[in-house]
């Protein structure tokens, strides 16, 4: 990770994001963003046992005190670390139980950290096919269920064919978008920059 920051640094970047943190304490992850002058912009939720395919709990039935922990560590992080974006990871589960599960946990979320920006979104359905939360109208659906004012969209252009026309249809909900072979793509950057777009602007996991 350290490798990275400098890389970052060096290419003239001011912020970065990192999924999943939490293999080094606050203190150390502090001291090597001071270190290279860096700003940690965006988090997500902990994935859970990548081996087993997990990839969040959120929606994911019986694992409340999983997802619930999980999000209380990464306040803790965000809190500490001045986290702009927390990224929800719904995990794999089926309607109509995530249905459920999203709801009820994405309230709890909402209200439990009020003074951070909480993002909701499809993955790559090729990485993590049933993921829970498959597609941005439907993350747009629980988010208006709830209400709450700090929950946004994350658009992940790897889960989107056409990503300026999603764009040009959710981005005023979105906080968080990341980009991956429309990193290229200047009509689409060029909508985001005239759209007023001052989210977080990251590369798309690969994995």
């Amino acid at each position: 990770m350290p490798a990275r920051f400098a890389a970052a640094r060096e290419a003239g970047f001011d912020r970065v994001e990192v999924p999943s943190p939490y293999a080094m304490s606050i203190p150390e992850l502090d001291h090597t963003l001071r270190r290279h002058d860096l700003r940690l912009a965006a988090i997500a939720t902990p994935m859970g046992n990548a081996t087993l395919g997990e990839c969040g709990f959120m929606g994911v039935p019986r694992r409340i005190a999983d997802f619930r922990k999980g999000f209380l560590k990464a306040v803790e992080y965000a809190e500490a670390l001045e986290v702009e974006v927390i990224h929800l990871m719904a995990g794999i589960a089926e309607r109509p139980r995530s249905d459920k599960m999203l709801k009820r946990n994405l309230a709890w979320a909402a209200y439990t950290a009020p003074g951070h920006i909480l993002t909701l979104g499809p993955q790559d359905p090729v990485a993590w096919p049933g993921y829970a939360v498959d597609s941005l109208s439907y993350a747009l659906d629980l988010i208006d269920w709830i209400g709450a004012p700090n929950l946004m969209l994350s658009l992940n252009t790897r889960a989107e064919p056409n990503p300026c026309a999603t764009w040009q249809r959710y981005g005023p909900r979105t906080a968080h978008v990341q980009l991956s072979g429309a990193m290229g793509d200047d009509t689409l950057l060029r909508a985001m920059t005239e759209g007023g777009f001052d989210g977080v602007l990251s590369p798309a996991r690969a994995d």
